[in-house]
């Protein structure tokens, strides 16, 4: 090295400016803090990925419960639909059957109607009868 000017290293011809190079002992210390942060970074790796594999196993089941879940919802959504059919077939059932019970009604009041008539008849043939 044949001087320096500033921060402008001077070489020999041909020879490489190893002025700026760390030394050994700077670069085995690199080196290891190299190896320290690779080994850090590969253990938090290994616990991420068991962290995964114990919040899919912690998931699993949730997620079968939450299917069986929603299976449930669909079968119970399914009998309210056909309850809401029955309940409408028990509405209009229940319709016709008091129809029915009023007409029944009337036909019995036409009866005793009928069978007044034929007691008052009966009574005036029979006085009739009595007459003649």
């Amino acid at each position: 090295q044949l001087g320096t000017t500033g921060k402008t290293v001077l070489c020999r011809a041909g020879e490489p400016d190893t002025s700026q190079l760390p030394s050994r002992e700077d670069f085995a210390q690199q080196q290891q803090k190299l190896s320290q942060t690779h080994e850090a970074v590969c253990k938090q790796e290994q616990h991420l990925k068991q962290l995964r594999e114990q919040v899919a196993t912690q998931l699993r089941p949730k997620s079968q419960a939450l299917e069986a879940l929603e299976r449930r919802a669909v079968e119970i959504k399914e009998r309210l639909r056909i309850s809401d059919g029955v309940a409408c077939q028990l509405f209009e059932l229940k319709c016709h059957l008091q129809e029915m019970g009023r007409s029944v009604q009337r036909r019995e009041h036409a009866i005793e109607q009928l069978k007044r008539q034929q007691d008052v008849e009966r009574s005036r043939r029979a006085t009739l009868h009595k007459k003649l």
